[in-house]
């Protein structure tokens, strides 16, 4: 009974990932991918994914700057003290 009623689920879960795989290169491909860009879309492909990456750091480096000055405007709650 349990193996009937777990059949139609894992075929959902199966079909869902399938679905939800995407056809990009693994990072280990990207290197290769530069060096073998030859088209104007490959070019395109490769400049989308490193302005993805610059966001993905711009913001990283954002909230860093952000709990940085948290940091030093109250030191107290740290049990730390800066000499400037």
């Amino acid at each position: 009974m349990k193996a009937k009623n777990m059949t139609p689920l894992f075929f959902i879960v199966v079909l869902l990932s399938a679905c939800a795989t995407e056809n990009v290169p693994q990072p280990q491909s990207w290197a290769k991918a530069v060096q073998t860009a030859d088209t104007q879309d490959a070019h395109l492909r490769l400049a989308n994914h490193y302005e993805e990456i610059a966001k993905t750091l711009d913001a990283d480096a954002k909230e860093e700057r952000e709990m940085l000055n948290e940091y030093m405007a109250r030191p107290w709650k740290y049990g730390k003290e800066f000499k400037i």
